[in-house]
């Protein structure tokens, strides 16, 4: 791909340069053969040509034009002809200053063009590091962040690989899996303990250090991409501000649930002691009747020990209950999938 793209710009060069000469030819035809041959008309028209050239092409398209043109100018339009010998000095002059004058207008008009492009660079850049905010902060979680953040930079500035590298978490992310054996890790991590950026531009790779102040938290990649330092610099501290503000709400996240399971573990709490001094008072009661003095007859003594018995049961279903509320708290329950009759659920649901 990238031979093919080289001799593709090698053809355009040459056809300019082509098209550059059969312009200076054809404005010569023009002024020698239509025209009235007036050297100071001559002039300003390849003058004008020169300028027109250098803001659609460039500078050295505009040069090579340019002497060109002094060349057919001399040869044509002053004394004596077709010829490049020039007798009056005053030719001379005039020959040198249309050089000087168009080389420098060249020269301004380039620049102007530069100019005009990097504004537009500048300004596209600006429009896609504002897309890529308002993608960032969409996401509030973290895991989801740092998964999808490489393809979004990715599509944003259309590079051909993103690497985000997190130096707490020891963790690399790639928008691409084929682009993993361009960026070693030891090179990611060294760039994120220096704090420093690196360009390594005989093979296209950027590497860019997270920042949030003076702290680095990990290391932005990029490669296959004509990005300004600018614009990588605003990149990689919009990562880190975006990284850093999903893990603070997910921290604030997960201190809220732990407020929150504090509240209901003291609900739970309280509402297992209500419905432990249910069977413990019938069992207390049972107990006491017992160990009095009371004569009893043996269907008393009988529904007593009843009592006794399904409070009992009952106290060590919910001790069980408990536990088993204790084990969901602490994550220590295992789920063993497989399939049973739903007349199993129903039974249980009706017997509790």
């Amino acid at each position: 791909m990238d031979y093919n793209l080289a001799v593709k710009r090698a053809v355009q060069q040459v056809l300019r340069y082509l098209i550059v000469a059969a312009l200076d030819a054809l404005i010569t035809w023009i002024c020698f053969r239509v025209l009235n041959r007036n050297p100071t008309t001559v002039g300003f028209i390849f003058l004008l040509a020169i300028l027109m050239v250098s803001a659609a092409w460039g500078l050295r398209y505009a040069i090579s034009m340019a002497v060109l043109a002094t060349l057919l100018y001399n040869f044509f339009f002053l004394p004596p002809l077709f010829t490049f010998t020039i007798a009056d000095p005053q030719n001379w002059i005039a020959l040198f200053a249309f050089l000087t004058t168009a080389i420098i207008g060249s020269q301004l008009s380039e620049r102007a063009r530069r100019r005009a492009w990097e504004a537009n660079q500048r300004r596209k850049e600006v429009e896609r590091l504002y897309a890529l905010s308002q993608q960032l902060l969409v996401s509030e979680n973290v895991f989801e962040l740092l998964n999808q953040l490489p393809g979004h930079i990715a599509d944003t500035f259309g590079v051909a690989g993103v690497v985000l590298f997190l130096e707490n978490k020891q963790k690399t992310y790639f928008s691409d899996i084929n682009v993993q054996p361009l960026f070693p890790l030891e090179r990611l991590m060294a760039v994120s303990g220096r704090g420093e950026p690196l360009f390594d531009r005989n093979q296209g790779l950027f590497y860019m250090p997270l920042r949030m102040g003076v702290r680095s938290v990990g290391t932005l990649a990029v490669t296959g991409c004509d990005i300004s330092r600018e614009t990588l610099e605003a990149v990689g501290s919009l990562v880190a501000t975006a990284i850093e503000r999903t893990s603070t709400m997910e921290k604030l996240s997960k201190a809220e649930a732990a407020r929150e399971s504090d509240r209901l573990r003291s609900l739970l709490l309280d509402s297992v002691t209500h419905e432990f001094r249910t069977p413990l008072t019938a069992i207390k009661a049972s107990a006491e009747t017992l160990l009095s003095e009371v004569e009893l007859d043996k269907p008393q003594l009988k529904e007593l020990a009843a009592v006794i018995n399904e409070e009992s049961d009952r106290l060590n279903r919910l001790v069980g209950e408990a536990a088993e509320v204790v084990q969901l708290d602490a994550r220590q329950v295992e789920l063993r999938m497989e399939p049973r009759p739903i007349s199993e659920a129903v039974r249980w649901h009706c017997e509790s």
